[in-house]
């Protein structure tokens, strides 16, 4: 029995990365944010329930200001509980 190289393209080999879109709402940490997400669920009756997933995200020059709406991107794990990394400001 031998051995076949698989050969895979970078591009079909990566994966697509998930994306949050939030309203920053926590600054006191060194290079970090806390950003909540917003979204709704559908009740039993059938009315949409607000919700809320609160994200931390990793600022690496520390720009966000309380209030600003940014975009996030998922990446691999800075910390414990922080998967995401700063995409983009959308509005300061």
């Amino acid at each position: 029995m031998t051995k076949q190289e698989v050969s895979t393209d970078d591009a079909s080999a990566t994966k697509r990365s998930r994306s949050i879109t939030g309203e920053v709402v926590n600054t006191s940490c060194d290079k970090t944010a806390r950003v909540i997400v917003y979204w709704q669920s559908k009740h039993l009756t059938g009315k949409g329930v607000p919700r809320k997933t609160a994200y931390l995200i990793h600022d690496e020059k520390n720009e966000l200001k309380i209030g600003n709406i940014v975009s996030a991107r998922e990446v691999r794990p800075y910390s414990k509980n922080k998967r995401f990394c700063l995409d983009t400001i959308i509005s300061k």
